[in-house]
C-alpha cells in the first residue's frame, strides 16, 4: 500500500477519533447527572412536570435513568478500539527517509556554520556596497555643485552624456 494512502487513512482515523471525543463529551454534558463541586449541595431538580412525562403511560417512570458508568465504559471501549486502529496505521507507515539522529544533528550544525559564514560574507558585501554608494553620492553632489557654479558663472558647459 502506498504511503499516501496510509496517510489519508490515518487522517481519516484521526478525524474519527476527534469526532468521537466531541460526541462523547457532548453526550456526557447533556445526559450525566450533575455532581457537586467541593461539597456544595446541588440545587434540587425542577418539579414541573413536562408534557412528555405526563403523557407517559401509568406506571412508566418516564425515560430511563442515564447510566453514567455503563455509558462511559462503552465509550472508553470504543475509543480504545479506535486508538488500536490508529496505532496499527502508524506502525504500517514506512520509516521516514533521511539520516539517523546523530548524522542529522551533524548536518544541521554544518548547515548553521555555513549559514553563519555566508551571512558574514553577505554583511561584508553589503557594507562595501553602502560605502561605494556613499562615495558615489558624494562625487555626484560635487559634480552637480560644480556644474551649477559654472552655469551661474556663464561658462559654456558641454552636455552631459546620455545614460542608456
Amino acid at each position: 500500500m502506498a504511503s499516501a494512502d496510509l496517510v489519508t487513512q490515518l487522517q481519516d482515523q484521526l478525524h474519527t477519533v476527534s469526532k468521537m471525543f466531541f460526541d462523547f463529551v457532548g453526550i456526557l454534558q447533556r445526559d450525566a447527572p450533575p455532581l457537586p463541586l467541593d461539597g456544595e449541595p446541588l440545587a434540587p431538580p425542577p418539579t414541573a412536570v413536562t408534557a412528555a412525562a405526563s403523557a407517559a403511560a401509568p406506571g412508566d417512570g418516564g425515560p430511563p435513568a442515564f447510566d453514567v458508568e455503563a455509558t462511559t465504559q462503552l465509550m472508553a471501549s470504543q475509543l480504545i478500539a479506535q486508538f488500536k486502529a490508529t496505532e496499527a496505521l502508524i506502525s504500517a507507515l514506512p520509516p521516514a527517509p533521511g539520516p539517523d539522529g546523530a548524522a542529522a544533528s551533524d548536518r544541521a550544525r554544518a548547515l548553521q556554520e555555513e549559514h553563519a559564514a555566508v551571512s558574514a560574507a553577505l554583511d561584508a558585501a553589503a557594507a562595501e556596497a553602502e560605502a561605494q554608494l556613499g562615495e558615489l553620492q558624494r562625487l555626484f553632489a560635487e559634480l552637480a555643485a560644480a556644474r551649477l557654479r559654472d552655469a551661474r558663472a556663464g561658462v559654456a558647459l558641454p552636455p552631459l552624456p546620455a545614460v542608456d
